[in-house]
């Protein structure tokens, strides 16, 4: 029996509770919290119909295999050379397969395993986030034949870097469990930032494709030498021990990274990616999760259907825009060690005992080592960003700067910093703002009473009663230049139109201005220059007397 966590039991009840009121529903459970075994339990439940259970990696076809097993229920593999119905009269009432495997050949698998949709109860998608892709959507298609077919997701983030709608695919988020959660709830080890700032990075000319940097012109910035030794030899001294996995943009990338590395310390790293021969990437993993290489350097591998909880050091050497891609890369390492936050039978073992069990642990944290470049105008995912989630964003992107800055390492700190400081930024421009304000009130005051405009043009103030008044797109116009012609007669106005007219044509000063040189006993006829270069002066000496 599988002694259930408190959010997965939860899990359990939303998505029941959810499914019968719609069709289909996403669960969100980050890496580690145990979503194979929410799914396990799933399947078990069904019992109107049979299941069919996806992925597209052939390690999560395992994994979820024999966790499903586990629980009592048969299971089949629908996968390259493996048939799950190889025996027509002993129909296994769970399906694990992966999407390449139904859908190639135009989908003629799919077609010979659900012959008769009605038979079939729900499809369960894991890493449920591709699921908008065409592939995955053909098989929800068809299993919807049946009416009364329910479709289940589950997935570590649902943001898309190409911006494809979950919605398409799911009505509802049943269950929202995010990392910070996990973390709080003593499940998952905090994350320790640490920045490498690496000048010859550069990342402003790499253009945007598809939600991300673009593949190819990423793959120069890369591969070039300086950013390789840029990035080798931090990684390398801030290695404390072994089990630190590395995330490579390319294939020539990881390749050089390994070499460096395996410079620096012979046999330390091995690299994997989509060519390694399966035999030879089980091997890796093995010595990897024994200790006995230093070193997992890898291209687009590591990311999902892997589990080291042994890791202590995440290698961030490939940038990213993608909030999915980073919270993969991230959540390998952010598993306590085995058995120590599961160590009781008893579901009332408190977040605070578990966080406690995990800090005097030999995993206390994780580092993920970031390299920081010239990112131009690209915004890349942080950690801040993934921890974030519920600060403004100019909290987020202030505590990224401290987290680079080096003056935390802690994102949770440097996020409640971040705040502060912006709090107190804002309260301090409040009060600088009602400061200036009151200055300027007091200026206005003063030069209300000091400054009659008739003076300054020798205008006779006194109007004729039976003049005309000044029309009202005269008194917007002189407005505009600080005179005040609402009492004004449309003659005066005139008059004051044409000095600004004149002014203004013969590169004389401005009428605010005239008024200012007049109080210091000037003519008011002086140049635009001039009149600047004598204000600057008066000005300056009223401020050096006080």
């Amino acid at each position: 029996m599988i002694q259930l966590r408190l959010p997965q039991q939860q899990c359990i009840t939303a998505i029941m509770d959810t499914l019968r009121r719609v069709w289909s529903a996403l669960v969100v459970m980050p890496t580690g919290t145990g979503k194979t075994v929410v799914i396990s339990q799933v399947v078990k439940m069904a019992t109107k119909g049979r299941v069919l259970v996806l992925a597209h990696r052939e390690e999560l076809i395992s994994q979820l295999a024999g966790t499903i097993q586990a629980q009592g229920v048969e299971v089949g593999i629908e996968m390259a050379e493996h048939y799950a119905e190889e025996r027509f009269w002993d129909k296994p009432q769970v399906v694990v397969a992966t999407v390449q495997t139904l859908t190639a050949s135009d989908a003629r698998r799919l077609k010979a395993l659900v012959d008769k949709p009605n038979e079939w109860a729900l499809t369960i998608f894991d890493e449920a986030h591709h699921a908008p892709a065409a592939s995955w959507r053909q098989i929800a298609d068809h299993m919807l034949h049946n009416d009364n077919h329910k479709v289940l997701g589950f997935t570590a983030t649902p943001d898309r870097a190409d911006e494809m709608a979950m919605g398409s695919v799911f009505e509802e988020v049943a269950f929202n469990y995010e990392i910070l959660d996990a973390m709080h709830d003593g499940y998952l080890v905090p994350p320790k930032v640490k920045y490498v700032a690496v000048e010859s990075l550069d990342y402003q000319h790499v253009r945007t494709k598809a939600g991300d940097l673009a593949g190819s012109e990423l793959a120069k910035v890369m591969e070039d030498e300086r950013n390789v030794q840029g990035m080798a030899v931090p990684m390398y001294q801030e290695a404390t021990g072994p089990w630190n996995v590395v995330f490579c943009a390319t294939v020539a990338q990881a390749e050089d990274i390994a070499m460096v590395l395996n410079r620096l310390e012979p046999d330390c790293a091995r690299v994997v990616h989509a060519n390694t021969e399966k035999p030879e990437r089980r091997r890796i993993f093995q010595e990897f999760d024994s200790g006995d290489i230093k070193f997992l350097v890898n291209v687009a591998i590591c990311t999902e259907g892997w589990d080291c909880p042994n890791v202590r050091m995440v290698v961030l050497a490939s940038p990213t825009k993608s909030r999915a891609k980073y919270v993969q890369m991230v959540g390998r390492g952010l598993r306590p060690l085995p058995g120590l936050v599961d160590h009781s039978s008893s579901t009332s073992d408190s977040a605070e005992a578990r966080r406690a069990a995990i800090a005097a642990s030999d995993k206390s944290s994780c580092v993920i080592l970031d390299f920081a470049g010239n990112c131009g105008k690209h915004k890349l995912t942080s950690m801040a960003d993934i921890l974030g989630g519920k600060w403004p964003e100019e909290v987020r992107a202030r505590a990224d700067e401290l987290l680079k800055e080096g003056e935390y390492e802690d994102v949770e700190e440097a996020l409640e910093e971040a705040d502060e400081q912006l709090r107190a930024e804002a309260e301090r421009a409040k009060r600088d703002a009602i400061a200036k304000k009151q200055k300027l009130r007091a200026k206005v005051d003063y030069s209300t009473r000091s400054y009659d405009p008739f003076d300054l043009l020798d205008i006779d103030p006194m109007r004729d009663p039976n003049e005309e008044n000044a029309s009202e797109a005269q008194i917007d116009f002189l407005r505009k230049f600080g005179v005040d012609a609402t009492e004004m007669s449309k003659r005066q106005a005139n008059k004051f139109q044409r000095d600004i007219y004149r002014r203004k044509s013969n590169s004389l000063c401005t009428l605010k201005q005239a008024r200012w040189l007049k109080t210091f006993g000037y003519s008011g006829e002086e140049t635009f220059d001039q009149a600047k270069a004598i204000l600057d002066r008066e000005f300056a000496k009223k401020r050096g007397r006080r």
